[in-house]
This record gives C-alpha cells, structure tokens and sequence, in this order.
C-alpha cells in the first residue's frame, strides 16, 4: 500500500463495493460509484477443462480478450461506456460471492486527484453449482467534487490453481483465529444507494499543482485508459491543468468530434 490513508480509503471502497456486487437481485445501486463517462471490460479465459470450474460460456460472448477479438467493431462494442452501459454490463454477469479473505491488493497510484488499485483473488458464482473463480481488477478512480468516482474498471476472470485454493484456505483459518480475539469494525458507508448523483468515497484535502512524480503517474495512466501515446496524453492534461476527470471529459469530447489527429494515437 502506498499509505497508511490509502489503505483505509482503499479498504472501505473494496467492503462496500463488493456489497453492493454481491447481490442477489440487480446491482443498480452500483451506478452510483460511476463516472458519467467511465469504461469498463473485462476478458474470461478458461485453459483448464477441468468439470470443477464449469463452462466460462457465458463470460466469453462479451470477453473482451485483444487476443481473440480482431475486428475493431467489436472491439470496440466490447467497450462499456458510461454508467448506464457498465451496471447493465454487470447484471449481465453471474450473480456472485466474493471471498475478502483472498484478496490481494495492489495500490499502485494514490494521490488528492487520481487513485488506481489492483486487486485479485477469489469468487464463488451462486447459481447453480458454486463455481470457484479467480479474478483480478484493476480500478481507476478520479476526483469529483469532494468525493471520488470510478473512472475505469477493468476485469479478468479465470479458474483458480491449486496454489491459490492452497493459499487462500490457509488465509482464511489465520483470519478466523484472529476474528476470535480482535472484533472486526464495520467501515462508514462510502456509496450512498439512493439520491445521490455521485458516489461519496472519502474525502482527501484538494492540493494544488501535483508535484513531477504524480505528473508522471497521471500521464502514463491517461495514455493507458484513452489509447492516445505519452506525448499527447501529457499535452491533455497540461491543457486541462493537470485536472485527471477534466482531461478524461475533454479526451471523450474531442473524441467523438472526431478532433483528435492520428498521430496522437501513434505509440
């Protein structure tokens, strides 16, 4: 974890997103953690024909591999744009349970402005046979207002190794000696379900210009999501005074003006 406050803010989001998730009925109230102009994808693969994990058939309709998906229509359909395309998206998706005590979390950015986390580990699908997945995510989160929003949410989905079932056995019975003795606190909500037009992850104080290695940090994510090469992803938000969710509006604007020359897309 980058800091001691990320890893709070990080763990609260994981609990309540994930409740959210893990529903049975629909997971519309999770459109609230969106950005208006957030994306998502995810791609399945599936090596393994052992019968213990299932078919991935109905992941792969809508996977989103670059290895097996050639054609650029599709590609880009594949693409979930805005929050009403990524929660229909997700209730298309089995309905779930995620395992806390397997999660492997990665915060690779944590700034006033910008937060980017990966975390991985193991799910169980409920319908029918629970079926064991494993699965890694990688969130992309913004500042709007005095709150943040996910901006880009991108998951893979595959069967589990032995080792991770291994591991992830011997995590849970440390946790479940550990719960014994120390009470676990529930953390504050961090996504309002209702009246709410954005979500509300905790605050952090607004600085002013980022420092060089934050710059830095913003570029290389911005080329990442937008596709556009470091060159240009830089020049964006230099315009935009190194504002992430105003350079990402301003890309998605010019984007669809068809404004945005070729070479910026040139790596």
């Amino acid at each position: 974890m980058a800091s001691e406050a990320g890893a709070e803010i990080v763990k609260q989001f994981l609990h309540q997103y994930y409740q959210l998730y893990d529903t049975d009925g629909s997971r519309e109230p999770l459109h609230q953690a969106y950005h208006e102009s957030a994306q998502f994808s995810y791609d399945a693969f599936s090596p393994s024909s052992d019968p213990q994990f299932g078919s991935f058939g109905q992941y792969l309709q809508e996977s989103r591999n670059l290895y097996r998906v050639s054609h650029v229509d599709k590609r880009v359909r594949l693409l979930k744009r805005g929050k009403l395309s990524i929660v229909e998206a997700l209730n298309n998706l089995p309905r779930t349970r995620h395992d806390p005590t397997s999660f492997v979390v990665d915060l690779v950015v944590f700034t006033p402005h910008l937060i980017q986390l990966n975390v991985c580990g193991l799910f169980n699908e409920v319908i029918k046979k629970q079926l064991l997945r494993y699965f890694s995510r990688v969130f992309t989160i913004v500042s709007v207002g005095s709150g943040f929003c996910i901006m880009n949410d991108q998951l893979t989905i595959l069967p589990p190794t032995a080792e991770q079932i291994k591991r992830v056995n011997k995590l849970k019975a440390e946790a479940a000696a550990a719960a014994v003795s120390a009470p676990v606190a529930q953390p504050p909500p961090l996504m309002p379900v209702a009246n709410s037009t954005e979500p509300s992850i905790p605050s952090m104080p607004m600085a002013g210009a980022p420092d060089l290695a934050t710059k830095q940090q913003m570029v290389t994510t911005l080329s990442l999501n937008s596709g556009m090469n470091l060159l240009w992803s830089e020049k964006c938000l230099n315009e935009t005074n190194w504002n992430y969710e105003q350079a990402i509006f301003a890309f998605t604007k010019l984007q669809k003006a068809g404004s945005i020359p070729a070479e910026a897309f040139v790596k």
